[in-house]
């Protein structure tokens, strides 16, 4: 009880990531969002639809709702959750200001390496930039950047508000600061 209340509820290890984007509203990126929203992170969640950006507070609230019943949250942390999340259509808005971020989009390569081409061109050099994928190789994620060093796999438990454990899967090139930093 007490213990995974607590779990769920720690902030991530200190790190210079204070605003994380999320590419992709569906099912692991809105709850990926929430995750990241409830430790106390901005969040900035960009999806090519609008329908499912419009749905990300109702989903994000009923979730909390949810959480809140079996003692995992507060019912009155749904509030604070979903100010912290900005739904965006725009990629730029999403990953500009973001330290890390996470690409939740279709499993398929060629789309998420358009992604994490189009991230590589918008993110500083710092930035990490991680897939929630299950099956596609880091490297292969890497090799469509400019910077294969911050690229790796975090694959996130389905629901990760429930399974506090991922997948941390560097690539061949990507650093030891990144794996530690993610």
């Amino acid at each position: 009880g007490e213990l995974m209340h607590q779990m769920w509820r720690r902030k991530l290890p200190a790190t210079d990531v204070s605003v994380v984007g999320v590419v992709g509203a569906g099912l692991m990126g809105h709850a990926l969002a929430l995750e990241f929203a409830r430790a106390g992170y901005e969040v900035r969640i960009h999806d090519e639809s609008e329908s499912q950006l419009e749905s990300v507070p109702e989903r994000v609230r009923n979730t909390m709702s949810i959480l809140a019943e079996y003692g995992l949250a507060e019912a009155n942390d749904a509030d604070q959750v979903i100010e912290r999340i900005t739904c965006t259509r725009d990629l730029k808005v999403a990953a500009e200001a973001s330290q890390f971020v996470i690409e939740a989009v279709a499993e398929d390569l060629s789309i998420k390496q358009k992604v994490f081409s189009e991230l590589d061109a918008i993110c500083g050099p710092d930035v990490i930039l991680a897939s929630n994928t299950s099956a596609i190789s880091p490297t292969a994620l890497g090799n469509a950047t400019k910077k294969p060093d911050r690229v790796l796999v975090t694959h996130y438990f389905n629901p990760p508000y429930l399974l506090p454990a991922v997948e941390v899967v560097p690539g061949e090139e990507t650093s030891r600061e990144t794996v530690e930093a993610a």
